[in-house]
């Protein structure tokens, strides 16, 4: 959409992010009737009311919307540049490991649980990585997650997470929804802590994540897809976060991963998962950096949040 001249593009784009345009928008989109695709047909989308504000109220969004920009871009550039000196240093420590041949050879006594060939491709290339000091197994630095919902009632009000929920290129949990617990699926009841770290172990994604204290400051539990694995890890969470979207870790879970139609990767063939392990100095520097450039991304989530609820206050109001 390009505005005209007397609207702010940035006042646009925050009035489309508004709760009260989305509930309108969402039933223009069903409106044809159930649909496993719902769509917006443009005759609709011309008729959308939108009210035009004073030049002035425009002009003050706008300024919120650049500093939401501005901080954005600054936590997610310092955000990446610890990421990319993480995978560095790893780099270094790892350097020369080879990975396996075309051709492997495999006795069927050295493969009493899998038969596939990535798998067992997977496995020789973890022998040759676990000749590095540098490279240790998963469940040595971290235990999995909770799995019980004692304690909770099916009417308790719950913060759910998905997989869609995790900006990648920051390692946080960015949005989610506040849902009964009694409408949840059996998928969607795995118990989440702050300080866990989320491994995507299900589907195409790669998204990993640390759930920061920024998401418990609702008081809600926190529950989440059974896409993740959760896992707590005794210190630096967030240089761990960063370790497991490495390459190395990456390559290793796609060839420890079964399944057809899905990719999913079995919680027990987790023991094989080698990750690498800076010395503590390192992570210990790393971790401070990291968690001021995630600060710094929440205060620009915070921003936006400002913005787009100063556009919804407008808009309920001229739409009264």
């Amino acid at each position: 959409l390009r505005p005209r001249r007397a609207v702010l593009p940035e006042y646009q784009a925050a009035v489309f992010c508004t709760p009260t345009l989305d509930r309108l928008l969402r039933a223009l989109a069903y409106r044809g009737g159930s649909s496993a695709l719902p769509r917006l047909r443009l005759s609709d989308s011309a008729r959308l009311p939108i009210p035009l504000p004073p030049r002035s109220l425009q002009e003050s969004l706008g300024r919120q919307y650049q500093q939401a920009v501005d901080l954005t871009t600054s936590a997610r550039s310092e955000i990446n540049a610890v990421a990319t000196a993480v995978h560095t240093e790893i780099d270094h420590r790892v350097a020369g490991v080879e990975r396996p041949q075309n051709a492997i050879k495999v006795t069927r006594s050295s493969m009493p649980n899998r038969w596939d060939v990535p798998f067992n491709r997977g496995r020789v290339w973890r022998e040759s990585l676990a000749s590095r000091a540098a490279m240790r197994p998963l469940l040595e630095l971290a235990k999995p997650g909770k799995t019980s919902l004692r304690g909770l009632s099916d009417e308790e009000e719950v913060f759910v997470v998905q997989a869609n929920d995790v900006n990648e290129s920051t390692f946080l949990v960015e949005s989610g929804e506040h849902r009964p617990l009694s409408v949840l699926s059996s998928r969607m009841r795995q118990r989440l802590d702050v300080g866990d770290v989320l491994l995507c172990t299900t589907g195409a994604g790669d998204q990993v994540a640390y759930l920061d204290e920024e998401l418990g400051r609702g008081g809600q539990p926190l529950l989440g897809s059974a896409t993740f694995t959760a896992l707590y890890f005794h210190e630096t969470p967030r240089v761990f976060a960063v370790a497991l979207a490495h390459p190395l870790v990456r390559q290793q879970l796609r060839l420890l991963s079964s399944g057809s139609v899905q990719r999913f990767v079995n919680k027990r063939d987790l023991d094989e998962l080698l990750v690498p392990v800076l010395g503590q100095v390192w992570r210990e520097d790393f971790e401070t950096r990291l968690t001021r450039a995630m600060q710094r991304r929440r205060e620009a989530l915070l921003a936006r949040s400002a913005l787009i609820e100063a556009a919804d206050d407008y808009l309920r109001e001229a739409m009264k």
